[in-house]
């Protein structure tokens, strides 16, 4: 048996905080600030979006969250994101769960062009058979809307999918859908209470070795 996998992608695949705070550390150091932003500070507030984010981690250095963001991701798309980036066992088990003939996709509210750009940097693109992010007119998690569109790419089924997310709009998303959903607790996330998680994770291999022993049940 075959599952469609829908994966968010940063807190699940990717570990973003340490380019993060490397890059509003540049934008800081641009405009004269002495401030330097940890990755520990960053982690929390990274499921938040990209304005709240900065707005957080700026506090008073904060211009203008819609202009800083928009900074923010022009010096990301500059930076190639290599396999330090990735947690433990997700190279591995991207692998693994290909060789088993499971459909994969990212379903992210990181922009559409960076979303790619990860992917294709990790070489993780041959394995996707959709990667959804942020679009015009298209809401974000928690809305299923992305959910949709990346079920509708990869032609695939929600009665025969999971979701693999880190996130509470990952969770909530997940629930709008009926799709049974997959915390990765080593992200930046916490749980919902009252909001259905099939099984949760410490660790990418979890998730792998989860997968791998519901589809040969």
């Amino acid at each position: 048996m075959t599952f469609d996998l829908l994966f968010d992608l940063d807190g699940t695949l990717v570990d973003t905080v340490y380019v993060t705070s490397d890059v509003l550390n540049e934008m800081l150091q641009k405009r004269g600030s002495h401030r330097v932003i940890k990755p520990e500070e960053t982690r929390p507030l990274v499921t938040l979006g990209g304005e709240a984010m900065i707005a957080g981690l700026f506090r008073d250095d904060c211009i203008d969250p819609l202009a800083d963001v928009t900074e923010y991701r022009r010096l990301c798309l500059g930076r190639d994101t290599d396999d330090n980036s990735l947690f433990p066992g997700v190279r591995e088990g991207i692998e693994r769960l290909h060789s088993l003939g499971m459909k994969m996709a990212i379903c992210s509210n990181k922009p559409q062009n960076m979303v790619e750009k990860i992917m294709s940097d990790l070489g993780f693109d041959k394995y996707m058979t959709a990667m959804v992010g942020a679009r015009p007119k298209s809401p974000r998690k928690p809305d299923p809307a992305l959910l949709n569109i990346a079920l509708d790419e990869m032609k695939g089924n929600s009665q025969n999918c999971w979701f693999i997310g880190d996130g509470e709009t990952d969770q909530e998303a997940s629930a709008a859908l009926g799709i049974p959903f997959i915390f990765t607790s080593y992200g930046y996330g916490t749980p919902i209470e009252g909001v259905p998680i099939e099984v949760t994770c410490p660790d990418f291999k979890s998730v792998t070795d989860f997968l791998e022993k519901k589809a040969k049940a």
